[in-house]
């Protein structure tokens, strides 16, 4: 004999009857497919929409789970490529240092040369001399200008990466946190 099981549409609240073979049915009033769940000795429907959110909101937590090891893994070539940049940057200011400073030393020793004693030519040697220090400190300070602007440019685009990765990350912490 079939034993039949009274219970309430999760849908609808309208009457139904479920026998024992029966895992999944639409419900008769409504159509609303739905899912029963036995478990120690207790018998519920479940609708099938609701099982699906169910496995929708697991499935969700772990992409963003694994978005989170992903973002992080970005996250880290960000700032290693930001602090790659500053180390570049860095050289580029200190070589043009050292070529400023052996065009300087290059003007001071040909003042020494032509600076000879007698006649006009130390005071000639005098007003070469201040041209060239001025000279290489304008173009020297001009070029580190150009050179922290073009490297300005890129920090930026670094910082908006890292900046956007950032709020991914924030945004799958606060799914996980759910």
């Amino acid at each position: 004999m079939l034993k039949i099981i009274p219970m309430k549409c999760a849908s609808c609240g309208s009457n139904l009857e479920i026998t024992p073979e029966m895992d999944t049915f639409a419900c008769g009033f409504c159509g609303a497919t739905q899912v029963v769940e036995r478990s120690g000795g207790t018998i519920s429907l479940r609708l099938v929409t609701d099982a699906i959110r169910k496995v929708q909101v697991g499935t969700d937590k772990t992409a963003a789970e694994l978005a989170l090891k992903r973002l992080a893994r970005e996250l880290e070539s960000v700032e290693q490529e930001f602090h790659d940049m500053i180390a570049r940057r860095s050289a580029d200011i200190q070589r043009n240092h050292k070529v400023f400073a052996w065009v300087w030393a290059g003007g001071i020793a040909v003042c020494f040369i032509i600076g000879a004693p007698g006649g006009a030519a130390p005071y000639f040697a005098l007003f070469v001399g201040i041209l060239d220090t001025v000279g290489v400190i304008y173009f020297g300070l001009k070029q580190d200008s150009a050179i922290r602007a073009r490297y300005k440019q890129l920090e930026r685009k670094i910082l908006a990466r890292g900046n956007n990765i950032q709020q991914k990350i924030d945004q799958n912490r606060k799914f996980v946190d759910l």
